[in-house]
């Protein structure tokens, strides 16, 4: 269905936090009618804050075609995330220690960009 053709959506703010009940000393919450992710990452070692990204639809990269690529903002992590039959499987493409990851863009040829917040740049996500 195109965006905003359909009804709103609740991804469950404030009522939880990926897949867990918020505040996270609280034991159980109503889930009815919310969007639960398809994929998380523990706070911690993986990053602190997802930040959403674009399905690359691109030609340099024929590889990634078909796949969802974000990231984190504290670790400079980026990841794709595709469907392997039933599931989602999480890949780490590849990471920097001195990026926060502010936004992801995409130019008219599906290549993508990712924005620097601390570094005030915009670099082209490249495939390993």
């Amino acid at each position: 269905m195109p965006a905003g053709t359909g009804p709103p959506v609740n991804f469950g703010w404030n009522v939880m936090e990926a897949t867990h009940c918020f505040p996270p000393d609280r034991a159980t919450c109503n889930r009815q009618g919310l969007l639960l992710p398809l994929a998380e990452y523990k706070t911690g070692p993986e990053g602190c804050s997802v930040t959403g990204g674009y399905v690359y639809r691109g030609q340099r990269f024929p590889g990634l075609v078909g796949r969802y690529v974000f990231g984190d903002y504290c670790r400079g992590v980026i990841w794709t995330l595709q469907r392997e039959g039933s599931q989602w499987a999480r890949t780490e493409a590849t990471a920097s220690q001195s990026v926060n990851i502010s936004s992801f863009g995409e130019d008219e040829a599906g290549e993508l960009y990712v924005t620097g917040h601390n570094t005030g740049v915009v670099y082209r996500v490249e495939a390993r």
